[in-house]
C-alpha cells in the first residue's frame, strides 16, 4: 500500500532523503517500477538504492545496520532477532511481541524517521519466538523414536 499511490511513495522518499545517515533502499521490483511510473526518484541526498538481495546477504545487511525502517513483516521480525531498532511505516503489525520495549515501533505518519538510527532500546530482549533450539528438540526426539523410547 505504500506505493499506490504517487503521493505515499513521493512522502516516504523524501522521508528518507532527510535522515541523518546513509540510507541503504533496498528496491523491491514493485518500488522501482511503480516510482519509474510515477516519476518518483528513489536515490537522493543520503538514499542509496540498491537491488534485492538474497536472503543471508539481508540478515548480513541487516546486522551491520543501525536501524531499519520497513514495510515488510518478515524483516520487522528478523530485525528483532538481531536487535536493529526498527521503524515500520505500516499502521499495524504481524508481530506485535517486536513492539515490547520498543524494538519495533509503528510510525505511518512518517515522522523522524531518523529517530530510528538514534534510539537506544534498554529493554532485554527476551525470547517470545523461543529459545532458538528448535531443531536440537526435534532431533532428540527423532533419535528417542528410532531407538524405540517412547515420547
Amino acid at each position: 500500500s505504500n506505493t499506490d499511490t504517487p503521493e505515499r511513495l513521493r512522502a516516504i522518499v523524501s522521508a528518507l532523503a532527510e535522515i541523518d545517515s546513509h540510507v541503504v533502499l533496498v528496491a523491491h521490483p514493485r518500488v522501482k517500477s511503480e516510482a519509474r511510473r510515477h516519476g518518483v526518484k528513489l536515490d537522493s541526498k543520503s538514499v542509496q538504492v540498491i537491488e534485492p538481495l538474497p536472503y543471508l546477504t539481508m540478515l548480513q545487511l541487516l546486522g551491520k545496520a543501525k536501524g531499519l525502517i520497513t514495510d515488510s513483516g518478515g524483516l520487522q521480525k528478523e530485525a528483532f532477532l538481531q536487535g536493529v531498532p526498527c521503524t515500520t511505516i505500516r499502521t499495524e503489525t504481524e508481530w506485535p511481541e517486536t513492539l515490547e520495549g520498543g524494538m519495533n515501533v509503528l510510525n505511518h505518519d512518517l515522522h523522524d524517521l531518523g529517530e530510528v538510527t538514534r534510539r537506544v532500546v534498554t529493554n532485554p530482549l527476551g525470547a517470545p519466538f523461543g529459545e532458538g533450539n528448535a531443531a536440537s528438540k526435534i532431533v532428540e526426539i527423532l533419535r528417542k523414536s528410532r531407538d524405540g523410547v517412547s515420547v
